[in-house]
């Protein structure tokens, strides 16, 4: 239910108005938002004709924009809606009640039909027209309600519908500075889950950016290396356990990672051997080479 805001009553050419408007307020109070709808649509496009700029002396209009905005987001113009309100933002005479009603109705309603709404087609689409309509601010919400999205499926184990979710929101997100490290490796995760190994490995690779901490630079690598074993490249997983290990030194997942791959490779007798490249090369690229070199003197292929 809204929160209805009356205004008193106006004379001369603003009672037909003010007639309308508790007609609407009437219709809004009873969920009718359907019926509400085409008087609000002409009250509004009355509003934008009138060239005067004495349009919105009358509070009844104010309430009109804010109303409209409104409206259309509870008929399922949801982006349409939002941009309505926010073009309020930009009118000293609507601001305050735009701002209102898209702080307290407008953002939580658009987050919560984009992370919940039945078809994820449906839930992109809204967002779209979101990004057309609406400043950054709020196409950041819609973008970071849909990455929520996204999470969801992966918490839920419907990693099909994560993996389609997160292929259609990482572009926008990355675009407007909302896409984060966890979500990305939720992204790949989903992706070997569904057996999508090569777009795995491409998500892993991307995550290097937003692996600003050592915890995270850890994660990454052990992420490469296990994708690795799994394609049976375990030459190449190995200065990634290593580069994990050189990131966290106690590390636990990386050691016994480590040591299983030794192990399949027969080569667990030479673990220090290993364990010490990780102090002794200072990145991924010197890792590499120094586990070719040590490969060639134990004469392994």
């Amino acid at each position: 239910m809204i929160i209805l805001r009356k205004n008193k009553e106006s004379p001369g050419k603003g009672k037909d108005r003010d007639h309308t408007l508790n007609r609407i307020r009437q219709l809004m109070q009873l969920n009718k938002y359907s019926e509400a709808l085409p008087l609000l649509r002409e009250q509004f496009q009355r509003l934008s004709n009138n060239k005067s700029g004495t349009a919105y002396s009358h509070p009844g209009a104010v309430q009109i924009h804010t109303y409209y905005g409104e409206c259309l987001i509870h008929n399922g113009k949801l982006g349409k809606g939002l941009g309505i309100l926010s073009k309020g933002l930009q009118r000293a005479e609507t601001e305050k009640l735009c701002r209102e009603s898209l702080e307290e109705k407008g953002i939580p309603y658009m987050e919560k039909q984009i992370i919940h709404q039945g078809s994820m087609a449906e839930a992109y689409e809204q967002l779209e027209i979101i990004e057309t309509n609406c400043p950054v601010k709020i196409i950041k919400k819609g973008a970071a309600a849909f990455l929520s999205r996204a999470a969801l499926h992966f918490k839920n184990k419907e990693f099909k519908d994560a993996v389609m979710a997160y292929k259609k929101i990482m572009a926008m997100a990355e675009k407007y500075g909302c896409l984060d490290f966890d979500n990305i490796i939720r992204a790949g995760d989903s992706n070997i889950k569904c057996g999508h190994i090569r777009e795995a490995q491409k998500i892993y690779e991307f995550s290097k950016t937003y692996a600003d901490t050592l915890h995270r630079q850890c994660r990454r690598h052990k992420k490469l290396a296990d994708l690795l074993v799994l394609k049976g490249q375990c030459w190449h997983a190995i200065p990634h356990y290593l580069a994990a290990l050189k990131c966290i030194p106690g590390d636990r997942g990386s050691k016994t990672r480590l040591r299983t791959t030794l192990k399949r490779l027969g080569l667990l007798e030479h673990w220090e051997s290993f364990l010490n490249l990780s102090s002794l090369s200072p990145d991924l690229e010197h890792l590499e080479a120094s586990t070719i070199r040590l490969k060639k003197e134990l004469h392994v292929g």
